[in-house]
């Protein structure tokens, strides 16, 4: 069993076509149906029920999937390490973060850790939190600084809270109650909202807490992050919530209003568990003992 075999065993796997899975390297389907059954010939065990029209994964395929797939990717590790140190590199490092903590929070964990191991290469990446928490998954990404609820996150997730956002109410200069030190959420039932897409962690919240005061709301979903909401309201398309992380740099261009209800988000440096990158706990190690708000 070589590295190519697997290679090919995972492209037939993944795309259940034998053709495709060729195509994807550039070579016939016969040699590559040979090389897989040659893979199993050695393991002596049958990966795939064949017949003409479908490819289906055996039990015993499917657990060479998972190991092939983990075993790959240490390899394409093993290859980035070695070449990052050849460029006088000791690693890299991809962050994920959401918008409203790139004016404050982002720069200190960048220049903190840069200063502390400026050979690592530092990646940085703008999403919302779901985003970043599937690319953390698939360990696209290394660490993700994002809003979080502890009860629904993936068992292959740690995290380590930074603070609680309270949230707060942002409204167009012009609207009438824009005026208003602190509001209930109830004087907001006949409004239109702007949320981040639908299905999200942060969507889920917001539409709680209308329901909880007595309403579900009209809403207006948008592909983007909480940060991009804030020209949404703006505009006057329609009203939101957004964390207190952003406050400092939303006035200007919105009105924010105190809740008299308190509703919090806990922002969060997240990682995978299974991610084995050694930059990874040095990163949390310096965030837990430099970084972390008191």
């Amino acid at each position: 069993m070589d590295l190519q075999q697997l290679r090919y065993f995972v492209s037939a796997a993944e795309l259940l076509n034998m053709t495709e899975a060729a195509k994807v390297h550039y070579i016939g389907q016969s040699s590559l149906s040979k090389q897989i059954s040659n893979l199993e010939k050695e393991l002596g065990v049958q990966l795939f029920v064949r017949d003409k029209r479908s490819l289906v994964l055996t039990e015993a395929g499917k657990i060479l999937l998972e190991e092939a797939i983990e075993i790959l990717r240490k390899v394409e590790q093993a290859k980035q390490r070695v070449l990052h140190h050849a460029a006088g590199n000791k690693g890299t490092l991809s962050i994920g973060y959401i918008g409203s903590i790139e004016r404050n929070l982002l720069p200190k964990c960048v220049q903190t850790f840069g200063m502390h191991f400026p050979q690592v290469y530092i990646n940085i990446a703008r999403a919302p939190s779901g985003v970043i928490k599937d690319q953390l998954l698939s360990r696209n990404l290394d660490i993700g600084l994002i809003f979080l609820n502890p009860k629904e996150e993936n068992p292959d997730l740690d995290w380590e809270i930074i603070a609680p956002a309270k949230l707060k109410a942002i409204l167009p200069h012009h609207h009438p109650l824009a005026q208003k030190e602190r509001l209930s959420i109830s004087e907001l039932a006949h409004e239109v909202f702007v949320f981040p897409s639908r299905g999200t962690f942060i969507y889920d919240f917001l539409l709680m807490m209308c329901v909880e005061n007595g309403f579900y709301p009209h809403i207006i979903s948008c592909e983007t992050d909480s940060e991009g909401l804030i020209p949404l309201v703006e505009s006057g398309i329609g009203i939101s919530f957004l964390a207190a992380t952003t406050m400092g740099v939303t006035k200007d261009r919105v009105k924010v209003v105190d809740l008299i209800e308190e509703y919090t988000l806990n922002l969060a440096v997240v990682w995978n568990k299974k991610n084995y990158n050694p930059v990874v706990p040095l990163f949390i190690r310096l965030f837990k003992e430099k970084i972390k708000p008191l």
